[in-house]
């Protein structure tokens, strides 16, 4: 079994309060559960109104595949956040039990 994880870091330069930032998040979040069957979450700087860092994890049998998937989260946020930014990408491929 192998678990593929990306932290995903994004700007947001138009967010102008947090209330904007989160209804962006949340809406993302969302997209990336339904598009990519992904599971998502908010990691850290949760207190900056522009800036987003993003959890993204997939599970699967094979480890090209479950790399994929998270690569396809990447491609997701790209189409899908037009006025955002990705500023780091840091991906891992774990192989458990």
């Amino acid at each position: 079994m192998f678990v593929a994880a990306a932290r995903i870091t994004i700007h947001l330069p138009y967010s102008h309060s947090l209330k904007d930032k989160r209804q962006t998040v949340r809406s993302l979040i969302s997209h990336l559960h339904q598009t990519g069957n992904l599971a998502a979450a908010e990691v850290d700087t949760q207190d900056k109104w522009q800036l987003v860092t993003l959890g993204v994890a997939s599970l699967s049998n094979d480890g090209r595949h479950a790399d994929a998937l998270v690569a396809g989260a990447l491609n997701v946020v790209e189409r899908y956040l037009t006025e955002g930014i990705v500023t780091d990408i840091q991906t891992e491929i774990v192989s458990v039990l």
